[in-house]
């Protein structure tokens, strides 16, 4: 309506003949479109035939009237001129309203019926408007999926070139001089490598600190039991021994300050090794104090020179945070120390609480800040602990040299130097090196999670403790028999079946930070919880066995007739039923490996397989797994960027540690459709699992 009352008054304003004009100079209309039965006709064109159809009428009109005035006189046709003019007048809206009506009824499609042609028409827009909808849903597909592929393959670029320039820099660190840069040189972090290699002043540091252990076993064996002091001065050459592991692990030490700082850490421990077997309330005490702030203090400077060095590097923020991170509870440390030292007495009634305020300050986290090498720190714990067993050993076999120098030992001799032989050769069976131990399907709880790193920590220095009070057990044992000039006293008994009991418990419980993935089929399954539900039931009858033939009641004279009173009443028995204990342990810890070569046929199938966490630390969930596998499902902010930035605290964890990078990209080959703890191969949410419907049939 609006057009028609425009076009009135343009025709009231202009003339027709003017109005046609204009209409006739527009460009020629488009071609016209037959949709649904109906003409759909441009503005211009409309106008147009519009003003045409009108014009024609009005001539015809006039042409009528002109014949009609020829045949009146000339006097009727002066009078009829004026009834023609009014004519005229009367019937141009009529022409218009005429015009008006047929165009609202050609553009008005419910005005006249459909034809059966418009009809079918209209059923093949209708298919072919269904069809254009569901190509517009493939084309959205298929542009999310290129975009997928696209991210990735940018992220597998980054990754590569960061990998190679990695290498290059750990080849050219392997094949630089040890001499490189000077003795003095700037520190640097260290290169991570597949299997660092142990250096010779490493080793001999590890030598030191075993030395200074089994000083400390020499000292439970002449109380005959583990003391409070005993285990707080245990603690302390521990913390040593981990503050040198900690700052090896991340920075390069084969400097000539590294090297320094080292000799000087000997020292000061050799110096404490001589006051192991004192009280805390003594002057002793107060040595082992003097020692602990020494070696706090060497390092308190080893980390003010890292963080100097890196103050001016912009890309080593994390750096200088875990370089700064320690010279606070360095120096808070040192400060404890020397409270303990100069302010208050030996005789002070609560001087244990400065001993537990540093130990507690001394404590570092394998992932605090910046990642530490897990080969190169599972290497120096391996070594160390391989150390202590073999040096426990020649302790037993000291006991026994002085006897043989004038006798001939006899063959029970030999089988009870054997035994002792065999019981720490299982033990080092059943410690499990976890520089050995990543592949498809296990997984390192510590690398999980940084709560299981503080348990890792726990369950290693229980480990460390318990096997010097076995060894201190075993020395009493085999002194009791070898000479046989007494019966063996039963807190000696008590303390070699004790710590037996707690070595095979803190075994059990780091092999247990090992997170297993139970199979998808339903037999594999059967087979695989029978393996390690025998293997629990095994370990914890054997630690229950250990810690109640330890118990003050079997000493009693009322129990002498028990099977574990007998059990123990004989060193040499008591040696055999431990040495079998061990063994029985090495055989039930193969089965785990005997289910895995039987289910897991190769590294695809190990995948495959890898369906849900089990064991005791399944609860834990990956902190930084959300960093690894990037932004599925969202829209790129920036396309060509990866989004696997480096300054992040996760991203340096998994650059300075391959075996944490590893270990998360293994995690996430399980989970690839699934949640962390799900069961089966379902999608996270149901809209991704519709979307990715027709790309699971693309190649691409």
């Amino acid at each position: 309506k609006t057009i028609f009352h425009r076009g009135a008054a343009w025709r009231n304003n202009n003339s027709v003949e003017q109005t046609f004009d204009r209409c006739s100079a527009a460009p020629p209309p488009p071609t016209l479109q037959l949709l649904k039965g109906k003409t759909h006709l441009p503005l211009t064109q409309f106008v147009h035939i519009m003003f045409r159809k009108n014009k024609a009428k009005q001539q015809q009109k006039a042409a009528a009237a002109a014949a009609a005035a020829t045949t009146t006189n000339d006097a009727s046709s002066v009078d009829a001129l004026p009834e023609q003019q009014q004519l005229q007048q009367q019937l141009q809206p009529l022409s218009v309203r005429s015009d008006d009506e047929t165009i609202l009824a050609a553009t008005n499609p419910a005005a006249k019926p459909k034809t059966p042609t418009e009809k079918s028409l209209e059923a093949k827009v209708q298919t072919l408007k269904q069809s254009l909808k569901q190509s517009k849903a493939t084309a959205q597909r298929e542009k999310h999926a290129k975009r997928k592929l696209y991210s990735s393959l940018v992220k597998l670029a980054t990754e590569l070139k960061r990998m190679k320039t990695m290498r290059q820099d750990q080849v050219s660190a392997e094949q630089r001089p040890w001499y490189h840069g000077g003795m003095w040189r700037r520190p640097t972090t260290l290169h991570p490598t597949a299997r660092p290699p142990l250096s010779l002043t490493d080793l001999f540091f590890q030598l030191v600190v075993t030395i200074a252990f089994v000083r400390m076993c020499e000292t439970m064996a002449q109380l005959n039991y583990v003391t409070f002091d005993s285990c707080i001065f245990f603690a302390i050459i521990y913390m040593i021994w981990n503050k040198e592991a900690s700052y090896s692990t991340r920075f390069d030490a084969t400097d000539l300050s590294c090297k320094l700082v080292k000799l000087l850490t000997c020292f000061c421990l050799l110096f404490g090794t001589l006051s192991s077997s004192s009280s805390i309330n003594s002057n002793g005490g107060t040595r082992m104090m003097m020692v602990a702030m020494s070696v706090t203090v060497l390092y308190l400077l080893l980390y003010i020179r890292v963080a100097l060095v890196f103050s001016g590097q912009q890309d080593a923020g994390d750096i200088q945070t875990y370089a700064w991170f320690n010279v606070i509870l360095l120096m808070w440390e040192a400060a404890t120390w020397a409270l303990g030292i100069f302010y208050f007495s030996e005789g002070w009634e609560y001087r244990y609480a400065i001993f537990l305020a540093a130990l507690v300050l001394s404590i570092r986290l394998p992932r605090a800040f910046l990642a530490n090498d897990f080969y190169a720190a599972s290497t120096k714990r391996s070594v160390l602990y391989i150390l202590l067993l073999g040096f426990l050993l020649q302790g037993i076999v000291q006991e026994a040299s002085p006897l043989f120098d004038f006798q001939t030992p006899t063959v029970k001799q030999y089988i009870f130097l054997g035994a002792c032989c065999l019981l720490l050769f299982c033990i080092k069976l059943l410690f499990v090196d976890d520089s050995n131990t990543l592949h498809p399907n296990d997984e390192h709880a510590m690398l999980v999670n940084r709560f299981a790193s503080i348990c890792f920590e726990i369950g290693y220095f229980g480990l460390l403790l318990s096997t010097v009070a076995f060894g201190a057990g075993l020395s009493l044992l085999s002194h009791s028999y070898l000479t046989a000039a007494a019966a063996l006293p039963f807190t000696s008994k008590q303390l070699v079946c004790q710590s037996f009991g707690m070595t095979v418990l803190c075994m059990a419980f780091l092999k247990s930070m090992h997170l297993r993935r139970i199979p998808a089929d339903a037999q594999d399954r059967k087979l695989f919880l029978a393996a390690y539900l025998a293997q629990a039931v095994s370990m914890l009858g054997i630690v229950g066995l250990g810690l109640v033939m330890g118990l003050p009641m079997m000493s009693s004279n009322d129990n002498q007739s028990n099977l574990l009173s007998v059990l123990t009443n004989d060193e040499f028995t008591l040696l055999l039923v431990l040495t079998g204990m061990a063994a029985l342990l090495v055989c039930v810890s193969w089965l785990d490996e005997a289910v895995e070569l039987q289910l897991y046929k190769n590294a695809d199938a190990s995948r495959a397989s890898m369906v849900h966490p089990f064991g005791l630390w399944w609860c834990l969930h990956p902190e930084d797994i959300s960093a690894v596998d990037g932004t599925d499902g969202k829209e790129e902010s920036k396309e060509g960027e990866s989004d696997d930035d480096m300054s992040s605290p996760d991203a340096r964890l998994r650059e300075l540690s391959p075996l944490l990078g590893a270990s998360v990209a293994n995690m996430k080959l399980s989970e690839r459709g699934m949640d962390y703890g799900s069961t089966e191969n379902t999608g996270k949410n149901g809209a991704e699992d519709d979307d990715d419907d027709d790309d699971d049939n693309n190649p691409v």
